[in-house]
């Protein structure tokens, strides 16, 4: 599976217009899963999909999405869903204070 992180560069504060044409123009491209975070720092958009190649279709996304951007294609390593009545996680080892 890959994912792909646009950083938007060029959206001077105005919103990505993520509407159903990007939709299913993304979905067509094989993408299952799109989210879009946005912050002081920036705003970025995230693509991921079973049947989706970022490296092939890194142009494409950038067409789409017509603006000012940086791409990193990234592959997933782990996929995992956490739920607080499942997930085994370590107990917090109380710290011992020294004398």
């Amino acid at each position: 599976m890959s994912v792909v992180v646009v950083v938007l560069d060029g959206l001077g504060g105005q919103p990505l217009p993520f509407g159903p044409d990007l939709a299913h123009a993304l979905a067509e491209l094989g993408v299952t899963d799109a989210t879009l975070a946005a912050g002081p720092d920036g705003t970025v958009l995230v693509l991921s999909g079973w049947a989706f190649d970022g490296r092939r279709h890194q142009q494409a996304v950038v067409d789409l999405v017509g603006r000012e951007s940086t791409l990193a294609v990234l592959h997933g390593v782990a996929d995992v869903t956490l739920r607080p009545d499942t997930a085994t996680l370590p107990k917090p080892t109380p710290t011992r204070r020294s004398s």
